[in-house]
């Protein structure tokens, strides 16, 4: 079992999993190891070594949590406080800093963020005007940082 943690004091102050390995002997099979995530091609391999370990990955952005996220083939986990300020970022008209919320997280995690927005609307039995946001932005190839356009303009025409 992996889990990616965002945390950026730990991913900073953990050993790496090449610096704790030599010793993983030591540790109980069922206790959780905690580690530095950098992405590298030794670490996937070390990874791939023990794959019956427990291990928490420490990254220390969201982009990095993405970028690990796809190399070890994880899903990517949101947390709920950067959901809570995407939302925010887009429909909140005072605040109206969509922008540069989207480039800060990148291409990848913004259009996570937007479809899990979307999906949590219909879920919840509504239909939002931000599900063809998202169609445009996977079928279309519309970059997700024009989303807060796109659904100013959908709402002012109505469709």
């Amino acid at each position: 079992m992996v889990q990616i943690v965002i945390n950026k004091e730990l991913s900073s102050a953990c050993p790496s999993l090449q610096e704790i390995e030599p010793s993983m002997v030591n540790i109980s099979p069922d206790e959780t190891i905690e580690v530095r995530w950098e992405n590298s091609r030794q670490e996937q391999v070390a990874l791939e070594r023990h794959q019956n370990r427990k291990f928490m990955l420490y990254v220390p952005d969201v982009q990095a949590c993405e970028r690990a996220s796809g190399t070890l083939e994880r899903p990517l986990t949101l947390d709920k406080n950067l959901i809570g300020d995407a939302r925010l970022a887009l429909i909140n008209k005072k605040l109206y800093n969509w922008r540069d919320f989207s480039r800060e997280k990148g291409t990848t995690v913004t259009k996570n963020i937007l479809l899990k927005l979307a999906a949590d609307e219909i879920r919840n039995g509504n239909r939002p005007k931000l599900a063809s946001v998202a169609r445009d932005m996977f079928l279309d190839g519309v970059s997700p940082t024009n989303a807060d356009t796109l659904l100013r303009l959908r709402l002012f025409r109505g469709y």
